[in-house]
């Protein structure tokens, strides 16, 4: 008779984790997205307006306007781009990326787990 985990913490453990990560990491991205999508609506039914206010309280500098006021940030962005040597661009970045594009370029991940042990880089 196996003994069945007890605690949600025991179910999720990190090698079950490691585990489902890698078996999610070789389905095709077609395949994936639907899953995180419907995942991420099924978590979001269950949020309450508390959670979001407690979500809200803990995190305040991320959310809500920002104190900069934009004709401040307008003019140092201006005399930034002034001092610029002619030899720099000034482009504007797509807001949208590549899946993977940070790790491609820059070895440095888009986000970090406390599950997913990163290596170290030099």
């Amino acid at each position: 008779m196996s003994i069945q985990p007890d605690t949600e913490e025991e179910r999720f453990s990190s090698a079950n984790l490691d585990n489902f990560s890698q078996i999610l990491s070789n389905r095709p991205l077609r395949d994936l997205n639907p899953t995180l999508i419907a995942a991420f609506r099924e978590r979001s039914t269950k949020r309450t307006p508390s959670d979001l206010m407690k979500d809200y309280d803990s995190k305040g500098e991320f959310y809500g306007p920002s104190s900069i006021d934009q004709r401040d940030l307008l003019e140092y962005s201006l005399w930034f781009y002034s001092v610029l040597p002619d030899r720099y661009r000034a482009i504007e970045l797509a807001p949208i990326m590549p899946f993977a594009l940070n790790t491609a370029i820059s070895k440095i991940a888009s986000c970090y787990s406390k599950h997913k042990k990163t290596k170290k880089l030099h």
